[in-house]
């Protein structure tokens, strides 16, 4: 079972609330040996880490530096990852949720191994 634990990845793929929210579809969580979370953008970049569940943290995304994310991690099921987001000043205030699903290694896959066929 360590081999699964291992690199495991949480994507987040749905994201409710306002629509600045879809700029966390992408951005992922990574479940290391230790059973913590670090937490990456789009681009691999990580920031945050050692995470637990239940937790909260801030961040910034390079492609809009201007806003201050922060995130809750509230539950594991073992396949989906769900929390609170809020893009402002007060993390009080919630302004969505998103869920992260299970999924891959992180590694990077062949541009077409997936669709590899003509139309």
């Amino acid at each position: 079972m360590g081999e699964e634990v291992k690199d495991k990845i949480y994507t987040i793929e749905h994201v409710f609330g306002g629509d600045i929210g879809q700029d966390l579809v992408g951005c992922y969580f990574k479940l290391k040996e230790d059973g913590k979370f670090t937490f990456h953008d789009k681009d691999k970049n990580p920031k945050a880490h050692d995470l637990g569940v239940p937790s909260s943290f801030s961040f910034r995304l390079d492609e809009n530096p201007g806003i201050d994310w922060h995130l809750t991690l509230t539950e594991d099921t073992g396949k989906m990852l769900t929390g609170g987001w809020q893009d402002g000043p007060d993390p009080a205030n919630a302004d969505g949720e998103y869920q992260a699903q299970a999924g891959g290694s992180g590694e990077e896959e062949e541009p077409n191994a997936a669709s590899a066929g003509g139309y």
